[in-house]
C-alpha cells in the first residue's frame, strides 16, 4: 500500500526530507537549500501532487513562491559576481590610497 501512495504522490518523501532537514538545522532555510532543490526538481516532473502546492500557482493558491534551480543558480552567479566587483573595487581603491602614500613618502626622502 505504501509503494501505492508513493505513486499517487511522488514528491512526498522530498517534502518529509525537507521537514527533517529544517528541523535538525533550526529552521534555517539556507541549510536545506540541497533538499528544496530535490523538491522543486520533483515539482516541474509532477505538478499535481499534494506536496508541490508552492510551485503550481495557477492551479493551486501557492503557499509561498520558490525559484526554479535555474533561477537561484543565476541568482547565486550574479550575487556572486556583485560581490567579486565589489572586493575588487575597495581593492582598486586600497592600491590607489597605497600609491598616494607612497608618493607622499617620495616626496619627503627627497
Amino acid at each position: 500500500m505504501k509503494e501505492l501512495a508513493l505513486e499517487l504522490e511522488p514528491c512526498e518523501r522530498l517534502a518529509c526530507a525537507i521537514q527533517r532537514c529544517l528541523k535538525d538545522n533550526d529552521f534555517q532555510e539556507s541549510r536545506c537549500t540541497v533538499e528544496i532543490d530535490q523538491l522543486i526538481l520533483c515539482c516541474q516532473k509532477f505538478p499535481a501532487s499534494r506536496n508541490c502546492a508552492f510551485y503550481a500557482p495557477n492551479s493551486r493558491k501557492p503557499t509561498r513562491t520558490y525559484e526554479t534551480v535555474q533561477e537561484r543558480a543565476t541568482r547565486t552567479i550574479k550575487d556572486e559576481l556583485a560581490a567579486e566587483r565589489a572586493a575588487r573595487k575597495e581593492a582598486e581603491a586600497e592600491v590607489e590610497r597605497l600609491r598616494q602614500q607612497l608618493e607622499r613618502f617620495k616626496r619627503v626622502e627627497t
